[in-house]
């Protein structure tokens, strides 16, 4: 259902008293939480933190109002561990998982209001192309979050390797409720609800890509629905969860048994499994990651090792499959596309017989944390970011 609280209240329990404490989700943690960063998303900076190795990287959207360097701190300053944080553990343990907090929240910068998933999508790829953050991701979004990881999978499909949806949010639900919708005007995070109901009915699914439907249990009361409602509201609500798993071909939902909307706290351990599920089905049928190349082959081993991935690359190509690698350096080197070779920054040939996939350029100039080569043969560019700089430089040394 739509869930939009600015303020949340808990009640945090010690050995020898229970205290009930008013906690604001939304507001900026006392002091900056170790490990979050302050990371480039376009004209504003939003905090965010990565842990965990391995790939596919999972990305977690918040509900509402919701900032998870906050929720860290509570933990910190009150003793009170939110269950968002038991499902970043949980999955860390499998693969990277990162969490970032949205313009507004926390300690991320601000934004101009009322917004919608779209501005959200836009700040979100900016985030993960500057941060060099490794893509296609696992989108988990729980409620609003869940429009948002729509709307980034309709508008940057690339971005996306598959979904869960948490007790998600819906373009339809307070039209077939006849149920008024929440003011969000007052709140840190005003989301435009008829926009984004507009976004939200004409955005696209995810074709064959993995995805799990998590829906609260239709017997927990919802606190923001009239008493007199909560049957009929419970109903159509289920209905619209159902409807969600047309979105792609390859899809399941999971109906809680004790939790209500907020699964992450009732019944972390679902999210963690459902997670965990949709992390291998992408690795049975994503990208063969084939390690890393080092531009410069300076040693015996450095070009030893780019003989492998090379190898490893063509034989992905050959089966048909799609296929990563990364740079050797901290700092993402210089690449160069010239007829249909990759070259790297010293103008050693790293790759020939290439194909491009952003609109045929064959001509690219730029620096590039991760490649990737789709199964469709084309060398993916959307991680990387152009640089005319270096085109000139290429050119004062003669280069092509």
């Amino acid at each position: 259902m739509q869930k939009a609280v600015a303020v949340v209240i808990f009640l945090i329990g010690t050995a020898t008293h229970a205290i009930a404490q008013q906690l604001d989700a939304a507001a900026p943690s006392r002091e900056p939480v170790p490990g979050f960063h302050d990371g480039a998303a376009g004209t504003r900076t939003l905090r965010y933190s990565c842990i965990g190795e391995h790939s596919p990287t999972v990305l977690i959207e918040a509900g509402g109002a919701t900032s998870f360097e906050t929720l860290y701190s509570w933990e910190q300053q009150h003793g009170f561990r939110p269950g968002w944080l038991d499902v970043i553990a949980g999955i860390a343990k499998t693969t990277r998982v990162c969490v970032y907090d949205r313009a507004g929240l926390g300690r991320s910068g601000k934004a101009s209001l009322p917004r919608t998933s779209a501005d959200i999508a836009s700040d979100l790829r900016a985030l993960l192309r500057h941060e060099k953050i490794s893509t296609p991701v696992i989108c988990v979004g729980q409620s609003l979050g869940g429009s948002n990881c729509r709307i980034l999978a309709s508008q940057y499909p690339k971005l996306i390797a598959g979904m869960v949806l948490v007790d998600t949010s819906d373009a339809d639900f307070w039209i077939r409720t006849k149920i008024a919708p929440p003011d969000l005007s007052k709140t840190a995070e005003w989301i435009d609800l008829e926009a984004n109901a507009t976004l939200l009915r004409k955005a696209k699914g995810i074709g064959n890509k993995p995805l799990v439907v998590l829906t609260a249990s239709p017997t927990v009361p919802d606190p923001m629905i009239p008493p007199a409602q909560q049957e009929e509201a419970n109903r159509i609500h289920q209905e619209l969860q159902r409807e969600l798993l047309a979105l792609s071909t390859h899809s399941r939902q999971v109906i809680a048994t004790k939790a209500g909307h907020n699964i992450q706290r009732d019944e972390p351990q679902l999210i963690v499994d459902a997670v965990l599920d949709v992390v291998n089905q992408v690795r049975e049928r994503g990208a063969v990651s084939c390690g890393r190349i080092d531009p410069s082959a300076s040693t015996a081993t450095a070009r030893q090792r780019n003989r492998r991935t090379h190898a490893c690359i063509r034989a992905a190509q050959k089966a048909g499959r799609a296929v990563s690698f990364t740079h050797g350096y901290e700092v993402p080197p210089d690449f160069f596309v010239y007829n249909h070779v990759l070259l790297g920054a010293y103008g050693e040939k790293i790759l020939d017989q290439i194909s491009v996939s952003n609109d045929g350029n064959t001509d690219f100039v730029g620096r590039c944390a991760v490649l990737t080569i789709d199964d469709s043969g084309k060398l993916d560019f959307d991680g990387c970011e152009p640089d005319e700089n270096l085109r000139m430089r290429r050119r004062k040394q003669g280069g092509s």
